[in-house]
């Protein structure tokens, strides 16, 4: 719009430049060849047409200006017809990318179906090959199911035949073992009476020695007194001497018995020296001595009854070990009496262990069904009843097949290690026994994934 502004502009100035032009080289040419006034007149005619040139001109200039205006609205109008046109363009644009858009999500949809039908059909696939699979697994369950059950009725005839023949000889061994227990006891019993009145005689005999050595103790002491003793008498709060030594004399005379271990024989004379002495040195030695004295005699009596003391525990202990020995007899008596073995197969050698609990009933069997040396077998009961029971059926030395029995002794349940990995991956259910379903895990997860009903 500018530039055409400008074009405009340039294109009324030119106009009017040639415009002009001949009108003044008109009037120079003619104001040459007349007159002055007729120079007025032209001049003033020359204005006048001059005027009418310029309003023709302006008139003309205002219909430029108009074709301008109408040019430039034509160019607005068609400048807005381009932009319709331009939307236009860009709405069809828009409508056939929708289009697109919605062919593009149609086209998907309709691979996605085309793939699911693809994903169904391989699981119908796969679930087919799982049905067979399960199908040969069930055969093969149910073969083994059939062929545990014949075993577990074999096993369970033999195990009431054994049990029958073991629990007569257990009885017959457990009586036998408690009358020898009996007399272990009472023998026991004996040499722990006889040994507590061995000990007691021991210590009446102890202290009947301690008693005679005091008293002996004691008339040696007056003996000597009885030879010391001589004109002076003396009193005491303890004795009466008779001497003529100073209390010096004396003190030194205590100090001797002191020296000797008589400790008792020594207080008396002591306290007499102090009873007649004026010297406080002298008292003060005897004091100290008496002191002394007295401690040693508190520790001797300490020490008396510290040896008492563990002279009783020692006999305590002695009398506490021969009870426990006896005890330990017992339990072993009664350990080998709870204890049977068996040859069972009639080959010579044992084969069969069972254990049996204070009643006198079956608690546990353990027996070598192969012959190799090894238990393979192990049949747990309550009350005299089985419970469960345990297999070793690849001969590994550990247990693969357990079994579990209701209060009649059939079996209600097994369950299988079959790959030998220490986990159960086989489960079958008996009722009245006969096999009611069967559970098998085959992705070594722990839980079942194969289900079978009988």
């Amino acid at each position: 719009m500018k530039s055409f502004k400008v074009s405009l502009i340039l294109f009324v100035s030119v106009f009017f430049v040639f415009s002009f032009y001949p009108t003044i080289s008109f009037s120079q040419n003619k104001i040459s060849s007349v007159s002055n006034v007729e120079l007025a007149r032209a001049l003033s005619d020359k204005e006048s047409d001059q005027q009418k040139i310029f309003k023709k001109q302006k008139a003309q200039a205002d219909k430029i200006v108009k074709q301008a205006e109408k040019f430039r609205n034509q160019e607005a109008k068609q400048a807005e017809l381009q932009v319709k046109k331009q939307k236009a363009q860009a709405d069809k644009e828009a409508r056939h990318a929708a289009k697109l858009r919605e062919q593009a999500i149609k086209q998907a949809e309709k691979e996605a179906n085309q793939r699911q039908r693809k994903a169904e059909l391989q699981v119908k696939k796969q679930e087919a090959q799982a049905a067979k699979e399960a199908k040969q697994a069930k055969l093969h369950v149910k073969r083994k199911q059939a062929q545990a059950v014949k075993e577990a009725r074999a096993e369970e005839l033999q195990a009431k035949k054994q049990k029958a023949q073991l629990e007569k000889e257990a009885n017959q061994r457990q009586r036998e073992a408690e009358l020898q227990a009996k007399r272990e006891k009472a023998k026991a019993d004996k040499e722990v009476r006889a040994e507590e009145l061995q000990v007691r005689n021991q210590e009446a005999q102890a202290k009947k020695e301690a008693k005679q050595a005091e008293k002996l103790r004691n008339q040696e002491a007056k003996q000597a007194a009885r030879e010391e003793a001589i004109q002076v008498e003396g009193s005491s709060d303890y004795i009466i001497i008779k001497t003529e030594k100073i209390p010096q004399e004396i003190f030194e005379d205590a100090n001797y018995l002191v020296s000797i271990g008589k400790y008792e024989d020594a207080l008396p004379i002591y306290n007499y020296a102090y009873d007649i002495t004026d010297k406080k040195v002298l008292k003060k030695e005897i004091y100290d001595k008496k002191k002394e004295i007295t401690k040693i005699l508190s520790q001797q009596e300490a020490q008396a009854k510290k040896e008492a003391k563990q002279a009783e525990k020692l006999y305590n202990q002695e009398a506490k070990q021969a009870e426990l020995q006896a005890k330990q007899q017992k339990v072993q008596l009664e350990k080998e009496a709870k204890q049977a073995e068996k040859d069972a197969n009639g080959d010579g050698k044992i084969d069969t262990f069972v254990t049996y609990n204070g009643k006198g009933k079956t608690s546990k069997s353990e027996t070598d069904t192969n012959n190799d040396g090894k238990t393979d077998e192990w049949i747990y009961y309550k009350d005299g009843k089985v419970t469960k029971a345990e297999k070793d059926t690849n001969r590994n030395g550990k247990s693969d097949t357990f079994l579990t029995y209701d209060d009649k002794g059939t079996t209600t349940k097994s369950e299988i290690d079959t790959k030998n990995d220490g986990k159960i991956d086989e489960w079958v259910y008996y009722k009245k026994g006969k096999i009611v379903k069967a559970e098998k895990d085959t992705n070594g997860d722990g839980k079942p994934d194969t289900w079978l009903a009988y």
